[in-house]
């Protein structure tokens, strides 16, 4: 679908132009197409969907990690400490649920890319998980602990797991992809099997100086607390130590309640003064370092983009100016109002395009049970 945004403020995260104060956007085939200031170009306005951006501001989406997107579904005290119980008893519809309703959350909070841990792992958890980010149309990246597994086994996981999935553009466009995650130990086994599968290896530091990863490092992710004992010829490293981040690296938590940007966002903003560093890091240093999403508004990128809204209460009307709008985010001051993924609209006016009503029932029914 051609899409045009115009009317509209864009904080690009790009080196060329970072803030355009009123611009426009046309979005084509999952691309942006064109990106420019004042008003489109004649042959642009005849797109199959216009948006009047008038008091709001595009982004590139939030990208978050590494929680475990399960933990988060079952986030709730009166759950938690039954987690394993719980999911042998959920239906793999049952799972499907609960993470689409958990993903649709994540979504109007501004994410447009999730890594996630899985655990515990088996093929109805993927499978479900799977399922709900095809359904919610938001990227999930599933990351398998590949520790003490064998490649078969790790193999056949992800292809049960795609079997699931409906909407075969869903893999096309990297809307579903899987990860591997390493803290012991890495075999050339896993890593054929990562190139074979496109599939991107994440590592814990200690693993970093690993011969055989040192001589592939454009298909490594460390993940690490402090960015001195990463070797200097890997260029993806996030950081899960808030205090330890330097610019240009990413930056992630185990805590599944993180996956929220909000709590990720109160961590920046408490760590740092300059709340430009909260959507570096969101929107063009975890892109790049978690090898997920767009790193920036321009030409020929993908089009994650996220439009929030200052035009009422509870968060507006604001001067519609880079440093404002900076500001306003840093203390959790917004409103999503539209979500493109891949170039497809997921959530507009404030509203889930694909998840409704059948499926807030459905997750409140399932939940109820689960009290008792």
């Amino acid at each position: 679908m051609k899409i045009l945004i115009e009317n509209i403020a864009i904080y690009t995260e790009s080196l060329n132009r970072e803030f355009i104060d009123k611009g426009y956007l046309y979005i084509d085939k999952g691309l942006i197409i064109a990106v420019g200031e004042g008003m489109p170009p004649p042959e642009l306005e005849f797109a199959d969907y216009i948006i009047d951006g008038k008091y709001a501001v595009a982004l590139p989406g939030f990208a978050v990690g590494i929680g475990n997107i399960v933990d988060y579904m079952l986030r709730f005290k009166s759950l938690a400490n039954r987690k394993e119980d719980i999911l042998t008893t959920l239906s793999l519809s049952d799972i499907q649920t609960l993470a689409s309703v958990a993903l649709a959350s994540l979504v109007l909070n501004g994410v447009t890319s999730i890594v996630t841990y899985v655990n515990p792992l088996n093929t109805k958890i993927l499978s479900g998980i799977a399922m709900a980010a095809n359904e919610c149309w938001v990227r999930v990246r599933m990351l398998i602990p590949i520790d003490g597994l064998d490649v078969q086994t790790v193999e056949d996981l992800i292809k049960s797991a795609l079997k699931s999935i409906k909407e075969p553009d869903a893999s096309v466009k990297g809307v579903i992809t899987f990860g591997f995650y390493a803290k012991k130990q890495v075999s050339k086994e896993f890593l054929d099997l990562a190139k074979s599968l496109n599939v991107k290896l994440y590592i814990e530091g200690i693993l970093a100086n690993n011969e055989l990863l040192i001589q592939n490092p454009e298909d490594i992710i460390v993940i690490s607390q402090r960015p001195t004992i990463v070797p200097s010829n890997i260029k993806k490293v996030v950081i899960n130590n808030i205090n330890q981040w330097k610019k240009g690296l990413g930056y992630i938590s185990h805590d599944p309640l993180n996956l929220n940007p909000r709590n990720i966002i109160y961590s920046i903003s408490k760590a740092f003064d300059n709340p430009r560093t909260i959507l570096d890091i969101l929107c063009h240093f975890n892109p790049i370092n978690l090898g997920i999403g767009t790193k920036s508004i321009e030409e020929g990128n993908i089009a994650d983009i996220i439009l929030l809204d200052y035009s009422k209460p509870p968060v507006g009307p604001i001067p519609i100016t880079e440093i404002d709008i900076v500001n306003e985010i840093s203390m959790l001051n917004y409103v999503v109002e539209t979500v493109l993924v891949a170039g497809e609209l997921t959530l507009d006016q404030g509203l889930t395009l694909n998840i409704g009503d059948k499926h807030i029932k459905k997750a409140q029914s399932i939940i109820e049970n689960l009290k008792h």
